[in-house]
Parts: structure tokens; C-alpha cells; sequence
């Protein structure tokens, strides 16, 4: 991790294992949730966008740790990246990510299926 760089695009590196992301603006994105959903925290980067859909790599806060996340939270609001805060629900996309992530062992598989569900906000 390091502190951002440039004046009109900045830009912070993240090394999670083997892999390094270059965060922009233009490219990532936080989502920071309530409560308990603060379990499911993470960062998206986009890799590219094709008709419409975005593809990237999902960073849950759980694998670069809580206090790794809120450092790169700090940095990425303080350059005004875009950001979701305070979430009450998860994305519908990001159900299919997290549900396919729990199955694989990459995540916890323990969130109640209700918590996915943004009628419960």
C-alpha cells in the first residue's frame, strides 16, 4: 500500500498475496456497509466495461484485513474516489460474488440469507 500519487489522477497501489492493484478514481470503488453487513465490506476494481457490464476484481475487507481496509478507505476518501457508505443491504450483484466467494471457502458462509435482502433495510 502506498499514499497516493499525482495531482490529477491519484492513484494508490495495493498488494493483496501475489497481486497488485493500481486504485484511480476511474477504476475503484468502495463499498462500506452497516452493522453486521460490515462483515461483507469491500473494494471493486474495475478491469474493463463491455456493453454495459462491468467486470473487476471484488476485494472483501476480509482479505487484506480491517485495519488494511480502513487505512485504504481513508486514503481513497480523501481523494474523493467513489464510494457507497453505510450500505444497509447488499447489491444484488455483489450476492452472486459473495455467495459464489462463501462456497469456495474464500469467505465466511454465515450472513442469514435475510441480510441479503434490501426490503430489510
Amino acid at each position: 500500500m502506498s499514499e497516493p500519487t499525482g495531482e490529477l489522477e491519484p492513484n494508490i497501489i495495493l498488494r493483496v498475496g501475489s497481486q497488485e492493484f493500481e486504485l484511480r478514481r476511474s477504476n475503484a470503488e468502495i463499498f462500506h456497509y452497516m452493522g453486521a453487513l460490515a462483515v461483507w465490506n469491500h473494494l471493486f476494481i474495475l478491469d474493463n466495461e463491455d456493453d454495459e457490464i462491468q467486470r473487476g476484481t471484488f476485494v472483501p475487507q476480509l482479505r487484506i484485513g480491517e485495519e488494511a481496509f480502513t487505512e485504504i478507505m481513508v486514503m481513497m476518501l480523501k481523494q474523493q474516489y467513489p464510494a457507497r457508505l453505510n450500505q444497509r443491504h447488499v447489491a444484488p450483484g455483489d450476492v452472486e460474488i459473495l455467495t459464489k466467494m462463501a462456497r469456495g471457502g474464500e469467505i465466511p458462509d454465515e450472513v442469514p440469507e435475510e441480510w441479503f435482502n434490501e426490503d430489510n433495510s
